[in-house]
């Protein structure tokens, strides 16, 4: 997978791996809602990646897979 980092006016890259804070901003949530959706079990999270037992990061790729996941259409 290619790393890009954001661009010029700060939209996020495809592929890129960022922090918790940063992707609780790219999910329009909180770092407290995504934390809960992390250790809740019966909760989906987004998938995410644990560095040395301590710092958690998320692909935006795959968050933004995760979010097509959710989508419902009420139409069908």
């Amino acid at each position: 997978m290619q790393k890009l980092k954001q661009n010029s006016i700060g939209e996020y890259i495809m592929g890129e791996r960022i922090s918790e804070r940063k992707a609780a901003e790219y999910l329009k949530i909180s770092r407290i809602t995504l934390r809960k959706w992390r250790v809740n079990k019966e909760k989906k999270s987004p998938p995410y990646y644990v560095l040395a037992n301590r710092f958690i990061q998320y692909d935006t790729a795959e968050l933004d897979q995760w979010l097509e996941s959710c989508r419902v259409d009420p139409g069908r």
